[in-house]
């Protein structure tokens, strides 16, 4: 069986949700603990004067605000520009084709490069709805193989080759 081409933004995405480590959520927000802080000192600030029945001038408040808004705008751009940018270094990165062989996955990347790795070098599989990510022996490569473009018997019979030669997928909560 053979996949050509490269992985479009929501394949990558559903390749990068199976892939991350658990946690990977808290450790995000923790990266931006500046806009954190900032947002509870806003919140604690319009709590006291509510509590306090004290009159904050709205000057004040709009800025603090203004500045909140502006802190979570960067903070969202940054993210989307992190994104776009990891999607075509990884689309950069990928081999144009890959074949499946009961032997192992040959890879065919640009200007004529050619790789083998054999079954053994994998240890799992992982099926979504647009992606099969292969997990590799070494910890942290991975494989993707697109299902777009694949009916429901061709995804059957992937699927039973997988499970051939490859061992059973985790079990997903």
């Amino acid at each position: 069986m053979q996949f050509q081409g490269k992985l479009n933004e929501a394949e990558v995405r559903e390749a990068t949700r199976f892939i991350r480590p658990r946690g990977y959520g808290a450790r995000m927000a923790l990266s931006y603990t500046r806009l954190v802080v900032y947002a509870l000192i806003v919140v604690f600030i319009l709590y006291q004067s509510f509590v306090r029945h004290q009159h904050i001038p709205p000057v004040v408040l709009g800025v603090r605000l203004v500045i909140l808004v502006v802190i979570g705008g960067a903070a969202y751009v940054r993210y989307r520009k992190g994104s776009r940018e990891a999607v075509a270094s990884l689309d950069a990165s990928l081999p144009d084709t890959l074949r499946l062989s009961p032997e192992g996955i040959h890879l065919d990347g640009p200007n004529g490069a050619h790789s083998f790795q054999p079954w053994l070098a994998y240890k799992s599989f992982r099926e979504g709805e647009h992606v099969v990510v292969l997990a590799r022996v070494e910890k942290g490569m991975f494989n993707v193989l697109p299902l777009t473009s694949l009916g429901t018997p061709e995804r059957e019979t992937l699927r039973g080759m997988l499970q051939n030669w490859l061992p059973a997928p985790p079990k997903t909560k």
